[in-house]
């Protein structure tokens, strides 16, 4: 009360807060295609960004990030994800026709939710977390899976010398 400020709030279906009455903001829009490209090369450092900008890159790399980013449909953490990946020589050999070619294989197998079908969106989103977290090692993956066991907002920290404090 009495102060001023602004609050990001976010969610996979922007539209839960179009229609709230006492909202004051502006929903986030997805990226354009030229606007995703941008942010692809941004986010895969200097050295991508040089050979965009002289067009040096070859024919090939531009059609797989092209469409590439089409399915990923504009989502700045789908595309921050994709470029990681890209980035990432055990995955695609840090190309990004390489890349784009196992995304597509990871799409095609990603197994069945037991929700029901996903939207497009939801396979894409679903087939990069799939990508990145195939490459953790078992233990790791097991350990994330009983972590998302535990109610979300509040993690209890015990130390080594016992202290204990939460997490929020």
């Amino acid at each position: 009360m009495g102060a001023s400020g602004s609050i990001l709030i976010t969610s996979r279906q922007y539209y839960n807060f179009m229609q709230h009455d006492d909202r004051k903001g502006d929903t986030v829009k997805p990226f354009d295609s030229e606007q995703s490209f941008d942010l692809l090369f941004q986010l895969l450092g200097d050295d991508w960004r040089d050979l965009q900008k002289r067009k040096l890159l070859p024919a090939s790399e531009v059609k797989a990030a092209t469409e590439f980013l089409r399915q990923l449909q504009g989502l700045g953490l789908a595309i921050e994800q994709a470029a990681i990946l890209i980035k990432n020589d055990k995955i695609g050999g840090s190309m990004i026709e390489s890349t784009y070619g196992m995304y597509k294989d990871h799409a095609r197998n990603l197994p069945e939710r037991q929700l029901g079908k996903r939207s497009d969106t939801y396979h894409a989103l679903d087939t990069l977390w799939d990508m990145n977290f195939k490459q953790l090692s078992k233990n790791a993956r097991n350990l994330l899976s009983v972590l998302s066991l535990l109610s979300p907002g509040k993690l209890l920290l015990i130390t080594p010398n016992g202290d204990r404090s939460n997490l929020h």
